[in-house]
């Protein structure tokens, strides 16, 4: 007997909330064993002399009315099966929008400090999913199953309280990946030499 066309379909609607708590010890302010003032081109000043070892404040300043992330998120979808569910496919869409997002913003070399966490920024994030299954072959001997999936997602940057960009940690010198306003998080941001003549 061959599989008729049939097909049974399900729609799926849901929205959901999460929060990211900030890393430890960010309200707290710490000291580091580290060099500083390590401009990458000369001499280090250090905290350890003569084999004593020594602590220096962090160069991150502590944030103590810092809050979690929230992200808000809603999505539709449809689950379709075909052939007596021996084809199936799902669909789905989704938005989310991330505010109070932590980014260790700079801060003016005055201060003391190079960085501060803080509840900076704002980025969505859109999408669309798809995937679809077919199982070509099912006995009680043997089965064969192919599946494809196929994904997009925008990610786009939409406010840094008044920040164009805030460098990502762990970056490399040179281009840091960073959060630009009106582009992607992650995105190379690159330096170049004023020449004059």
């Amino acid at each position: 007997k061959s599989p008729t066309l049939e097909f049974v379909d399900y729609l799926r609607a849901a929205y959901g909330q999460t929060g990211r708590p900030p890393e430890a010890y960010t309200t707290i302010q710490a000291f580091s064993g580290a060099n500083l003032f390590d401009g990458g081109w000369g001499p280090t000043l250090s905290p350890t002399y003569a084999g004593r070892g020594g602590l220096a404040t962090s160069a991150v300043r502590a944030q103590e009315n810092i809050g979690p992330e929230r992200t808000n998120e809603w999505e539709i979808g449809a689950d379709l099966g075909f052939f007596e569910n021996r084809v199936d496919m799902g669909l789905t869409y989704y938005d989310a929008r991330s505010e109070d997002v932590i980014f260790q913003a700079p801060l003016s070399p005055s201060t003391g400090f190079a960085q501060q966490a803080r509840n900076a920024g704002t980025i969505s994030n859109k999408g669309f999913e798809a995937q679809v299954n077919w199982r070509a072959i099912q006995n009680a001997n043997f089965n064969w199953e192919i599946g494809a999936v196929w994904a997009k997602n925008t990610n786009k940057v939409l406010d840094l309280q008044g920040a164009e960009f805030v460098d990502m940690p762990g970056a490399f010198a040179g281009a840091p990946g960073a959060a630009v306003v009106g582009s992607r998080v992650g995105v190379l941001r690159g330096n170049d030499f004023a020449r004059c003549g």
